[in-house]
């Protein structure tokens, strides 16, 4: 038997396996990162060429030696998120707001892993030693994919943009806003003909504040569950009435906390009227719609007098009042949130109703057991003075694409470019 087939046990491909799939994660992320900061991006491209290097040769030609480097391939970027920071890994977190969790908790994992196999010699495992290796790698391979494909959700073009240039009829990516160094995206989606005053119409994606990301597909909308906020529809639907329409990131949370997100869609609004005359949109005519914790963003948005127009999919208007929710909602709150009751009433827009709110419609699942909020918040905002339309959507929950509901996804797509078309032009005669 060769030395190399003896020390290639379960142990090392388990640690080899699950460090790959963790470098995997800075080099995806690696335009984010070197965006985020040119110097950190060149400590992260050198750590992960070494430690892919190392991984390719211990796998290849195990020995004591070889695994030493790959232990200090790991070690070092630990090393790194000890002297650099959470915050400088944080632009892995544009889809899941812990993937930099998962980066950590993976290398530790494999350097464990590592270290187990040089203390025990390489001695071959026994088929119980294979089996234990294939039950782990049976958890940790999906954990640590998904952390690689979110890792890469969040890609924005270097350099400046031509906001005047950018094509009609496309979507065009841009960076709209960097808080604590930390780049976010747009995605703006220009009508096939440009106008000098067009309407725009801000897509706030929801997740829970952990989860989503601005893409109309891909792992960031998947997790964000656009299609049950109608965002493909209703984008097209606006663009062929004349729309800008912007999709956003923001901060998520463990990452990022409270009031990170309404921060960073504030700064959106703020670049989009900066920008009203690159960018030919109107900015006495600017809209958002978000569902579930986008939905509760756009609600904020509205209440704090960002905003012309509102269009709140099933977003939570009182955090503080959760316990109805599903298990899973109620674990992303807790993860996004706390237990902190001053940032639940903080977030919640039902303790920020005024009288000059813009025009609010309210969409709700009759299945979900959070409508009673959107009622009562739609009933709060005409108690202080404002317009607030309150429709349930019978046969679904907490999205509004569910066959045989009613009204039909197609109806309420119809519904919404209405309100928004009457909202946005009682408010710019209103501005006049």
């Amino acid at each position: 038997m060769t030395n190399s087939k003896r020390e290639r046990g379960p142990l090392l491909v388990a640690a080899v396996v699950v460090l790959a799939g963790a470098v995997l994660m800075p080099i995806v992320a690696l335009p984010a990162l070197w965006q985020q900061s040119v110097g950190h991006g060149v400590v992260f491209g050198l750590l992960a060429a070494v430690q892919a290097g190392a991984l390719i040769t211990v796998l290849l030609r195990p020995g004591r030696p070889r695994v030493l480097v790959a232990l200090a391939g790991s070690a070092g970027w630990l090393v790194a998120w000890a002297l650099l920071g959470p915050d400088s890994f944080e632009p892995m977190d544009t889809a899941i707001g812990f993937t930099d969790r998962v980066f950590v908790v993976a290398q530790l994992s494999g350097w464990v892993l590592l270290v187990v196999h040089a203390v025990r010699g390489g001695r071959r495992g026994r088929p119980l030693g294979w089996i234990g290796c294939g039950i782990a790698l049976v958890v940790a391979v999906p954990v640590v994919a998904v952390g690689v494909a979110a890792a890469g959700n969040g890609g924005l073009p270097g350099g400046r943009v031509d906001l005047a240039a950018l094509p009609a009829g496309r979507m065009s990516s841009v960076e709209y806003c960097r808080p604590a160094g930390i780049p976010l995206g747009m995605d703006i989606y220009l009508p096939a003909r440009r106008s000098r005053s067009a309407p725009v119409a801000v897509y706030v994606h929801g997740g829970g504040f952990a989860l989503g990301g601005r893409s109309a597909g891909g792992v960031g909308a998947l997790l964000a569950n656009s299609a049950g906020a109608l965002f493909g529809p209703l984008r097209h639907r606006l663009n062929d009435l004349g729309y800008v329409v912007a999709s956003i990131d923001y901060r998520l949370a463990p990452a990022a906390q409270w009031p990170a997100p309404l921060d960073d869609a504030e700064c959106a609004i703020r670049f989009l009227r900066t920008n009203a005359a690159a960018l030919g949109i109107d900015p006495r005519r600017v809209a958002v719609w978000g569902s579930s914790a986008g939905g509760t963003l756009a609600s904020l948005l509205g209440t704090e007098g960002q905003v012309n127009a509102v269009v709140n999919m099933f977003g939570p208007a009182d955090l503080s009042q959760f316990g109805t929710a599903s298990a899973f909602n109620r674990t992303l709150l807790g993860l996004s949130m706390g237990g902190d009751s001053a940032v639940l009433r903080d977030a919640s827009p039902r303790n920020h109703v005024r009288a000059a709110a813009p025009p609010f419609l309210i969409l709700h699942g009759t299945e979900d057991p959070l409508i009673g909020q959107s009622e009562a918040f739609a009933e709060q905002l005409r108690a202080a003075g404002g317009s607030a339309t309150f429709l349930a959507v019978r046969g679904t929950g907490h999205q509004l694409d569910t066959p045989g509901q009613q009204p039909s996804a197609d109806q309420l797509v119809g519904v919404v470019t209405d309100f928004l078309a009457t909202a946005l032009a009682a408010q710019a005669r209103s501005a006049w």
